[in-house]
């Protein structure tokens, strides 16, 4: 049994490297599939990604389904199978089932088999070939796929918006640990407040979109206010615990006369030293303690600043931790702002080209309202000649506005400008609109403060009218709202 063992061998290697090659072609075919579904993909989401994927998957699914071809098992029956399927009549198939016989019979004829398996030539006569539907179904894939480069991605702009926020946040990641790098490594506070600043790092570097990078951001200044909470809370237990109740309260109450003045009383210099020792935050007991030092280097000026910094928890570290996390939100916000004005821009050019195609409409038909306009810009005087009407079926209609302009200091004349517009069709519209001299003046401009309102409604209404999401809305007004402060 082993000497026909040894003579299927070559056989279930090539069985072996044909089904293989069949199989690692299969998995190509779904690759190919695998990829064009991921470029149509990528027509509907934004997918940054989808070049790295298709690569990885192209690559992938072939290898996993060669490997499994060849780790799958091949009987002997089987081999023996397919060597009679190459011209051995049966012999190899019944030497394999007679194999635990061990007549005269049984043995003549395994003798027969293994010389005529000994006559196979399994590389020649086994040819690696490609199944037909796997070359034409990638051949297709891969035609489909060249052709979808052909059309302009409706998401190539979100990528590149994408592209520059992780660009972005990349480089507000490496100024945060550039800046929790540069903190006071003497100040107690230090090392919880770099340990967060990387964690706001981290996250930046993972954000998504500018909501989980103004999420991040807020929550590293909620754990710095109640690192400043905890440390202020500290300091006035321990100088109420000290004996100094009108010291606390005074610069709980923000009253730097009565603080001074408490200041002043015989001493405080000791009883601030017990308070250093009996505060239990360390940024509470160094503030403390740097007040009392002060004090007793008759720097009272210092002492009471050093009082009001342990007060409020505020300290130099946390204040630049602070500014850090500022400037993170600035650029967060301004990628947030760039993409809806990209977003509402991209909307206004889509809008635009609509109207554009509406009124080449209405010029192509007798009567569509199509006009021929004027403007005189020169002193206010109208210039508009009327053109030669073609007859139309209704009345024109004229619409009268008054537009009042900011700042206009090239007006030569005193009494306004006119612009009119008439159409040539009797279904058409003249439009005319008197434009006062404005509310500015030659010598500078009115001021934002007063046009502000103005401008933020229209910034909300067309951020509304654009169906941007709530929280883009929201920039908007928190926008506007800033240049109101």
């Amino acid at each position: 049994m082993k000497e026909l063992e040894s003579a299927l061998r070559p056989v279930k290697r090539r069985m072996r490297t044909q089904r293989t090659f069949i199989w690692a072609m299969y998995g190509l075919f779904a690759g190919a599939v695998s990829v064009l579904l991921l470029r149509a993909a990528s027509f509907v989401w934004a997918f940054p990604t989808v070049v790295f994927w298709s690569l990885v998957t192209l690559v992938a699914l072939p290898a996993v389904f060669a490997l499994i071809a060849w780790l799958w098992p091949i009987t002997s029956l089987d081999a023996a199978r397919q060597a009679d399927a190459l011209g051995l009549m049966a012999r190899a198939q019944t030497a394999v089932m007679l194999g635990g016989c061990d007549t005269d019979m049984a043995r003549l004829q395994r003798k027969d088999a293994l010389s005529s398996l000994k006559r196979l030539q399994p590389a020649r006569q086994m040819a690696l070939r490609v199944p037909r539907l796997a070359w034409i179904g990638t051949a297709v894939c891969v035609v489909l796929v060249g052709v979808s480069f052909l059309i302009p991605n409706p998401q190539a702009q979100a990528i590149r918006e994408q592209e520059a926020f992780h660009a972005e946040m990349m480089e507000q990641a490496q100024k945060v640990d550039e800046g929790a790098t540069a903190l006071d490594a003497g100040a107690a506070e230090t090392p919880e407040l770099r340990k967060l600043l990387g964690d706001l790092s981290g996250e930046l570097r993972r954000a998504e979109n500018v909501r989980d990078a103004l999420t991040a951001v807020d929550t590293a200044e909620r754990k710095v206010e109640s690192l400043e909470a905890r440390t202020a809370r500290d300091a006035l237990d321990a100088m109420r615990a000290a004996g100094l109740n009108t010291l606390a309260q005074s610069l709980e109450d923000g009253d730097t006369l009565a603080a001074q003045q408490a200041l002043e009383t015989e001493g405080t210099k000791e009883l601030l030293s017990d308070a250093a020792a009996k505060a239990s935050d360390q940024t509470a007991a160094q503030q403390l303690s740097r007040a009392a030092q002060a004090l007793a280097s008759g720097e009272a000026r210092q002492a009471l600043s050093a009082l009001a910094a342990a007060a409020s928890g505020q300290t130099d570290a946390s204040a630049q931790a602070l500014a850090l996390t500022g400037m993170v939100r600035g650029a967060a916000a301004r990628s947030g702002v760039q993409s809806a004005q990209g977003t509402i821009a991209s909307l206004a050019h889509s809008g635009a080209g609509q109207q554009g195609a509406s009124d080449q409409e209405g010029q192509g038909q007798p009567g569509g309202g199509a006009s021929l306009g004027s403007s005189d810009g020169d002193g206010g005087a109208d210039s508009a000649q009327p053109g030669t009407p073609v007859q139309g079926t209704a009345s024109p209609e004229k619409k009268v506005a008054d537009y009042e302009a900011i700042y206009d200091p090239t007006r030569l004349g005193a009494s306004g400008e006119v612009h009119s517009e008439r159409g040539q069709t009797g279904e058409g519209e003249i439009l005319e609109a008197q434009a006062g001299n404005g509310a500015g003046s030659l010598e500078g401009t009115v001021p934002y403060r007063q046009a502000l309102p103005q401008y933020r409604e229209a910034a909300v209404e067309a951020a509304q009218d654009a169906d941007l999401p709530a929280y883009a809305r929201q920039w908007v007004e928190t926008y506007f709202n800033a240049l109101a402060q």
